[in-house]
């Protein structure tokens, strides 16, 4: 039977049966990867501490079928996220749901997860949570081709169109959603700086959490995935509230 080794971050967990889960792992060699977990809700399960989210992974299946087996996990790291703060792991794990739905199976995106390990890296240490989420959600979104574009003409209204992916002046359609001039030099910023200068921004809290909502909208339309993540994140943190 064909073997498979790889390394990754599980993203996604599905129940398959009372002890078997379906788990999703973004790899950096294969892309997306989904195997089944035998046995791993079992309290007793050897290998169910190694299928946690956020935490890098050696992984290594079994089996010819699209669903192969796991046969051995093996954590490259410790992981820290389980001794942060919980607005960082829910901002973490929002971040993970996204690569989740943004990958493609078996299609390999080196900067990708080059972008996605870094977040995780800078997740732990940074003092602005949520300028580093909208620089994580841009930035992934470029990896894949989709960033969104600034179009900015001169003062008035403007929209962002999910559709062309861009800023536009006027009053939009029911594909577009209004956006504010500051929330547009924001994602100019971000899409145009280095990290530590955009870290040094000064943004206001109003921008900041309209520009997370709209890419969270911007996600959903073209992936047709809603970000569950983002709802316990509103519902479990003071992080989105407008201060």
């Amino acid at each position: 039977m064909k073997q498979n080794e790889f390394n990754g971050y599980v993203v996604a967990r599905k129940n398959l049966s009372d002890a078997d889960l379906i788990i999703n792992v973004f790899s950096k060699e294969q892309g997306r990867v989904s195997f089944v977990a035998k046995g791993i809700k079992k309290p007793r399960a050897k290998l169910r501490s190694h299928l946690e989210p956020l935490a890098e992974t050696k992984f290594r299946t079994i089996g010819n079928s699209n669903l192969p087996t796991l046969v051995a996990a093996d954590s490259k790291s410790s992981n820290d996220f389980f001794s942060v703060d919980n607005d960082t792991r829910l901002v973490a794990l929002l971040v993970t749901e996204v690569i989740g739905i943004i990958s493609v199976e078996s299609q390999p995106n080196p900067p990708l997860y080059r972008a996605y390990k870094d977040f995780l890296k800078d997740c732990l240490k940074t003092e602005r949570l949520l300028i580093e989420l909208n620089y994580a959600l841009i930035t992934l979104l470029r990896a894949v081709g989709i960033e969104p574009h600034i179009n900015f003409e001169s003062p008035g209204n403007y929209v962002f169109d999910f559709n062309e992916g861009t800023t536009k002046k006027g009053l939009g359609s029911k594909e577009s959603v209004r956006i504010s001039q500051n929330t547009m030099k924001f994602w100019k910023a971000i899409l145009n700086y280095d990290k530590k200068t955009i870290m040094r921004l000064r943004v206001e809290q109003g921008d900041i959490l309209n520009s997370i909502g709209i890419l969270i909208q911007y996600i959903r339309y073209h992936f047709g995935k809603n970000i569950k993540s983002y709802k316990v994140l509103k519902e479990s943190s003071s992080l989105l509230q407008h201060r």
